[in-house]
């Protein structure tokens, strides 16, 4: 598997469950590089553990086929395998759609400019998901489309708010995130493990970790990443806490039903 991205992850971790021998190769940005840090490190020792032979530091310059597939690297090191998937980025196809027509041309990156609405520069075609540029996560384009719709149809509707939307690696444990989480002066975080919940002694997986980024300022909620089994739906209770600016003190009084995996954000507003 060449590239490290969700795809990349996700791949790796599929067919090394299907029992196929799978080397991992891994550029100098590393796991999940558009990700918190931690998220591709933890992610990677798991994987490790499973099974999967990492081969990480350099980049692939090319593929040379024989009886085997080769991936040469950048530091001349070669890496066969009898099959070779690559999941080095993706972008829209825009062959089919005559964009010139309308007077749009997309970037270098294959994306079209648009505003929080998901209006073109041509003020009248909308563009969402894929198309409006990176994460390229059915859930972005789904957010954006339901703007977009309600914008066009001159129902009031709010700009399309990337902080909203949790980026998720389905692997096994999952990666996941969302909001701001870059430490700063004016964020600090709180990070309790799995274990601090009952539920995952009671589903037997105690690994993994809820880390909650928060404002110095006024304690309102800024993100979170989550590592662990069904680390996406752990992070939905901060989807809310941001969506309404929520303090630490606000998430605090809330218990969630005991035991399950949502409590895991309060336990953390609760800890921070």
């Amino acid at each position: 598997v060449v590239g490290a991205g969700p795809t990349g992850c996700e791949s790796a971790y599929v067919f090394n469950r299907f029992g196929v021998e799978v080397t991992w190769i891994v550029d100098q940005f590393g796991i999940l590089p558009q990700m918190h840090r931690d998220l591709g490190l933890h992610l990677g020792k798991a994987l490790v553990r499973q099974g999967v032979n990492i081969v990480q530091g350099q980049m692939v310059e090319r593929l040379e086929r024989g009886e085997k597939v080769t991936a040469v690297l950048a530091d001349g090191t070669c890496v066969a395998a009898e099959m070779v998937f690559v999941a080095i980025g993706r972008a829209p196809d825009w062959k089919r759609l005559n964009l010139a027509a309308a007077g749009l041309k997309p970037n270098a990156l294959g994306q079209l400019q648009t505003d929080d609405f998901g209006r073109s520069e041509s003020g009248e075609i909308y563009f969402v998901g894929d198309a409006a540029g990176g994460p390229l996560i059915a859930n972005k384009a789904m957010a954006q489309a339901r703007v977009a719709g309600r914008h066009a149809a001159g129902t009031m509707v709010r700009g399309y708010n990337p902080f909203l939307v949790a980026q998720v690696t389905y692997t096994e444990p999952q990666a996941a995130q969302m909001g701001e989480v870059d430490q700063m002066e004016t964020v600090r975080s709180v990070r309790v493990p799995f274990s601090a919940g009952l539920k995952s002694h009671l589903i037997g997986d105690t690994d993994g970790f809820l880390e909650l980024f928060y404002s110095t300022a006024n304690q309102q909620v800024k993100g979170a990443i989550a590592l662990g089994p069904n680390a996406a739906d752990v992070l939905a209770p901060v989807a809310v806490a941001l969506q309404l600016k929520a303090t630490l003190n606000q998430m605090a009084e809330i218990y969630a039903p005991h035991p399950s995996l949502s409590e895991r954000s309060f336990i953390a507003a609760r800890a921070a």
